[in-house]
């Protein structure tokens, strides 16, 4: 799972990754580096159930984690807070290598017409992606499939596919979100683009 929030006094940084392992008998084991082989981190147990959430407290370490699940039971998020219910930091899961997942942008292949401009500025008023993958978001913004180091499936949580450029996980990268209705076929309703992400500046939000 990858850092995709961080929020002040968090105990994580953005863009760090982890192995995180939930046993049969309700323990949480985060190992931040897994080839290391020099052991796990964080491993608590056992957890209580708060709502949809399972959670876990680390007393000494002043933290708590929270669990959520998808539809389909799968790890959705694991959001990190002070004891006293500041949130910190928020896991996501993430894909080995940007070639998985291709699929799901060449899903919603086509020619995407430029309805509203959140924030920022596009030139063309359109947004195109290829049969093969490729994401040609602007005048000189473009993006082929070598260019991918990591695409996310987040559509049953946020309705975004997430794209990372190279040199991700290097910061900062060029980082695509697109919304989507997946509903079939899919289709995309937007695009956010980052030139430099996580910094926000300059940042472009267009809707389809």
């Amino acid at each position: 799972m990858e850092i995709t929030f961080e929020g002040s006094g968090a105990p994580y940084s953005m863009g760090i990754m982890a192995h995180f392992t939930f046993t049969t008998n309700g323990a949480m084991q985060i190992d931040l580096d897994l080839s290391a082989g020099n052991g796990l981190e964080v491993n608590l147990a056992p957890f209580t159930q708060a709502g949809n959430e399972y959670v876990w407290e680390d007393q000494q370490a002043g933290f708590k984690y929270a669990l959520s699940l998808t539809r389909n039971d799968s790890v959705n998020e694991v959001n990190v807070f002070d004891l006293n219910d500041t949130f910190l930091n928020q896991w996501t899961p993430v894909v080995a290598s940007g070639s998985n997942n291709l699929d799901l942008i060449k899903n919603i292949f086509g020619q995407y017409t430029v309805a509203t401009v959140v924030r920022g500025s596009h030139t063309r008023g359109t947004v195109n992606t290829s049969l093969n993958g490729a994401i040609d978001f602007d005048d000189g913004v473009s993006f082929s499939t070598d260019d991918y180091a990591l695409i996310t499936d987040r559509i049953d949580v946020l309705g975004q596919i997430l794209v990372d450029i190279k040199p991700y996980p290097t910061e900062p990268y060029p980082r695509l979100e697109i919304s989507v209705d997946p509903n079939t076929p899919p289709i995309a309703t937007g695009v956010l683009y980052y030139p430099n992400y996580p910094n926000i500046s300059g940042r472009v939000e267009v809707a389809f």
